[in-house]
């Protein structure tokens, strides 16, 4: 097995806990060979192109399914209306510094 395989694997298992407990308990074997099938498959088809591709949907699924039982809804709306606040005083300091466009 290459190493860019072998750290994936080893990666992915780490990546494991962040999934719910519960989910972790029942699924993460399997979740793990599956992982493995995949990369080697993607490996042996493509390469590291191959191995990206599997990693994009392994984030994905981590994003989609692993993080949101685990964030504080009070920290979310928290990040959410500081991330707004900062892109409004980003515009408003680009728009008072930009000079006017004349035609």
């Amino acid at each position: 097995m290459p190493a860019i395989l072998y750290i994936s694997c080893l990666l992915y298992r780490w990546v494991l806990a962040l999934y719910p407990p519960a989910l972790r308990s029942r699924f993460g074997q399997d979740m793990a060979d599956v992982f493995e099938q995949q990369i080697s498959e993607a490996w042996q088809r493509g390469q590291l192109r191959g191995v990206a591709g599997v990693w994009s949907r392994a984030l994905e699924e981590l994003v989609l399914v692993a993080l949101p039982p685990r964030l504080n809804p009070a920290l979310l709306r928290t990040c959410a209306i500081s991330l707004l606040s900062t892109m409004a005083v980003f515009y408003f300091v680009l728009w008072g510094v930009t000079p006017p466009i004349h035609k």
